[in-house]
């Protein structure tokens, strides 16, 4: 029988494929980045006024929660809905129909409701682990640590279960859970995997493009070390976003493992060799 370890190897590379066989979704991350910075600029411009250059600040003062509860909760919809999307996409593609980008953003629409309820209960669970962080100190980080943990593993599978079943967001947070059963040998191998891939590739660029920008410095050519850290930039940027696209892929393909089991049916040969179709 095959071991987890195979089957979540195997799982990967069908994730691969899926993301080699439709570059475009790659876009999804791109927006959701983007859309993030805004956010977060035009929340980061009220902190000034709320202390946080002279260390007064803090989230859990009557002041500043209410701020921070939305920002916490715009943050979290923009981070599930781009998800969804991509979710979408991916499902349309594994059913061996080209999907559009305007087709992944249709199917997060759909679900709009859940996303919204499931960002709530998510932003709220950020918000009280980072009260408990910010009020127990060590012990504090310690407890926080463990239990955003837990609940990333818990809800690994929550976005293909609120696109694909139409669940609502608690009901969606329980299935994930109970699909944790099943899956968690291939979810834990196959994401500190996956982790592991890019991180490697990182330290790597680190080693070639830190000593480039030294040379550069030490031979006092501005333009250079300008040109350098612009590329070496965009290049650890286009790590994280094929790395999340490729990460937010294995949860569907582990999704419809848990499912269907797509590895024991022989269904992944099958989903390779079509995500490799000539389009």
């Amino acid at each position: 029988m095959e071991g987890k370890f195979s089957r979540a190897w195997r799982l990967v590379k069908m994730s691969a494929a899926v993301l080699q066989a439709d570059k475009k979704l790659l876009v999804y991350p791109v927006i959701s980045t983007f859309a993030m910075l805004i956010l977060s600029a035009v929340f980061i411009i009220p902190l000034f006024g709320m202390g946080a250059i002279n260390g007064s600040f803090s989230i859990y003062k009557p002041a500043t929660l209410p701020f921070f509860i939305l920002f916490y909760l715009l943050l979290y919809t923009v981070i599930i809905f781009s998800n969804s999307a991509l979710v979408g996409a991916v499902i349309i593609q594994l059913n061996d129909r080209k999907p559009t980008i305007a087709d992944g953003y249709r199917v997060a629409w759909n679900h709009i409701g859940a996303i919204i309820g499931y960002a709530f209960i998510a932003s709220t669970v950020g918000i009280i682990l980072n009260i408990l962080q910010e009020k127990l100190g060590i012990l504090g980080k310690i407890v926080t640590f463990i239990a955003d943990l837990a609940w990333n593993v818990i809800t690994f599978l929550i976005v293909p279960v609120l696109v694909v079943e139409g669940t609502g967001p608690i009901e969606a947070v329980k299935r994930s859970a109970h699909l944790l059963k099943k899956t968690w040998g291939e979810q834990i191998i196959g994401n500190i995997g996956i982790g592991y891939f890019f991180g490697f590739i990182t330290m790597g660029m680190l080693f070639v493009f830190i000593p480039l920008v030294m040379y550069a410095q030490s031979i006092h050519m501005i333009t250079l070390t300008i040109l350098i850290s612009v590329v070496g930039g965009f290049s650890f940027l286009l790590m994280i976003i094929i790395s999340s696209t490729l990460d937010t892929v294995y949860r569907v393909i582990l999704y419809r493992y848990a499912t269907e089991g797509t590895t024991e049916h022989g269904f992944d040969e099958q989903l390779l060799k079509s995500s490799f179709k000539q389009k």
